[in-house]
């Protein structure tokens, strides 16, 4: 293909990004709120932007097997807690989006983080994954996909969600509430970038993952 007008202005867009400044690897200087209680989801904003979710609550199960994010460590008063970034992604509204990924409801339809076993009694038609699954596009667990009731008792499940899983073709609820037991003992983290260009956000975005990898709970690596 011979070259053009919009090759050449492609050639210098690209080299214009590699100059702008993206997030490291442990978000420094990302500004970031610890949600210990519901109001502070109202510390976070309703814009567009970016964000990133730290726990240190273990999550044995991916939905990809390529490398995931290094660690971060961070103190909170005269303790040091270990974990990792589990998602990222972007928003239109980071406020409302980080309700639906943590502060959720049992029936909801709309996208979340894949945690928790769904045991609600209404039938939740979208965004459902199962757990596992002797064929089909299921989670993975220590690099290979989850065929197996056997492997799935290995996840990181509440005495309710393994008993559940026992007994019925099983799915993933649409996002968690970190204040329920099997959650409110650990720590939730959310980083995020608000009142930037979009164009800047998106980029952030995948950047972040092409220099630091991308996060187990996320189900693709570039692009939607």
């Amino acid at each position: 293909m011979p070259r053009n007008k919009w090759m050449n202005e492609n050639e210098r867009f690209l080299r214009i990004t590699k100059r702008i400044q993206k997030p490291d690897a442990s978000l420094h200087k990302v500004p970031y709120v610890d949600l210990k209680r519901k109001s502070d989801f109202y510390k976070l904003p309703k814009t567009s932007g970016c964000y990133w979710i730290w726990t240190n609550e273990k999550v044995l199960h991916s939905f990809h097997k390529h490398p995931f994010p290094a660690p971060i460590a961070f103190k909170l008063g005269s303790k040091t807690y270990s974990g990792e970034i589990i998602y990222n992604g972007v928003a239109d509204n980071i406020r409302d989006r980080a309700m639906k990924h943590l502060c959720s409801a049992v029936n909801q339809s709309w996208s979340g983080i894949s945690v928790d076993v769904f045991m609600g009694k209404r039938r939740v038609k979208s965004h459902k994954k199962k757990v596992f699954s002797k064929k089909g596009k299921v989670p993975f667990y220590d690099g290979k996909r989850i065929r197996s009731l056997k492997t799935a008792l290995l996840l990181n499940l509440s005495n309710g969600e393994k008993k559940h899983i026992r007994t019925k073709t099983s799915y993933f609820r649409n996002g968690i509430n970190v204040f329920q037991t099997k959650h409110k003992k650990n720590k939730f983290r959310l980083y995020y970038i608000s009142g930037i260009d979009n164009l800047y956000r998106d980029l952030i975005e995948k950047k972040w993952r092409e220099n630091n990898n991308t996060p187990k709970l996320c189900s693709y690596s570039k692009g939607r």
